[in-house]
């Protein structure tokens, strides 16, 4: 999947990847979809909504990117990525 996609846009396309996948005559759900979820694009406070909107969407992987954030230490992307799992776990 790209990078980043609006949420419609992501529910528009998993449509038609899910509907190429039954076309040929296979089960969709035995197929995992990976999404990316950027630091820059998707604050803290959000990610919470943005993961049950991915979950509502079976979306079986889920990243974060923090390149481009501006961190100057290593610690600074294993923190907020020990922050992110946090917030997947507790969904």
């Amino acid at each position: 999947m790209p990078n980043y996609m609006p949420m419609d846009s992501l529910k528009t396309m998993l449509g038609q990847i899910r509907g190429y996948v039954r076309d040929e005559g296979r089960d969709p759900s035995q197929y995992g979809i990976d999404v990316r979820i950027n630091y820059n694009r998707t604050p803290p406070t959000q990610w919470g909504q943005e993961l049950a909107e991915l979950r509502g969407l079976d979306v079986t992987h889920v990243s974060l990117n923090t390149m481009g954030a501006d961190f100057t230490a290593l610690d600074q992307h294993l923190d907020v990525l020990r922050q992110f799992k946090a917030h997947a776990d507790a969904g």
